[in-house]
C-alpha cells in the first residue's frame, strides 16, 4: 500500500501492526490474514499488492472497533481520522474477506472511489459504514439456517 500510514514504531523505525490485543468489548471475531489457496488465486493475485489490516481506531487512541449497529447507522465520529482517505491504496474496489471459525470462508466487494468525476478514495468514515453494511450481509446469510430462521439469538 503506497500511501499507507505506519502505526507503530519499532526501535525508531515505521513497522506495520498486524494485531490489537482485546483487553474487553464487545463480541471480537478473529480473523486472519488471507492468502491464495489453491494455484489459481496463487496466479491471479501474485502480482497484486494486498492491503494491510485496517483497524478502526477512535480519537484517544486507545479503544478499536466499532459497535456493527452503530457503524451502519453512521454513528463513526469518534473514529481517528474520519475525514482522511480510508487507507486503502489507489484501487476503485477492494474486498472484504471473513473468515470467522466455524463458517466458510466469506467475502465480498465494496467501492472504495467516491461517485465525483475526481474519483477520490472514500473517506475512512464511508469506509467504516461501508464495512459494517458488508458485515451486516455477512451475518444475514451465515448465521441463517436453511429454512429462514435464525439459527443464534439475533
Amino acid at each position: 500500500m503506497q500511501n499507507a500510514r505506519h502505526s507503530v514504531l519499532i526501535h525508531g523505525k515505521p513497522a506495520w501492526l498486524l494485531d490489537f490485543a482485546i483487553r474487553q468489548g464487545g463480541t471480537v471475531v478473529p480473523q486472519r490474514i488471507w492468502s491464495p489457496q489453491n494455484p489459481s488465486d496463487a496466479q491471479r493475485y501474485a502480482h497484486v499488492p494486498l492491503n494491510m489490516p485496517i483497524f478502526f481506531v477512535h480519537n484517544d487512541r486507545k479503544n478499536f472497533g466499532l459497535p456493527l449497529l452503530k457503524a451502519i447507522a453512521g454513528d463513526c465520529g469518534t473514529l481517528l481520522g474520519l475525514g482522511t482517505a480510508a487507507p486503502v491504496g489507489d484501487c476503485s474496489t477492494t474486498y472484504i474477506r471473513i473468515n470467522w471459525p466455524g463458517y466458510g470462508e466469506w467475502f465480498t466487494q465494496i467501492m472504495t472511489k467516491d461517485q465525483t468525476s475526481a474519483h477520490n478514495t472514500i473517506t475512512l468514515e464511508k469506509f467504516a459504514k461501508r464495512v459494517a453494511s458488508a458485515v451486516g450481509r455477512f451475518l444475514d446469510v451465515s448465521l441463517t439456517s436453511r429454512d429462514g430462521v435464525c439459527s443464534i439469538r439475533c
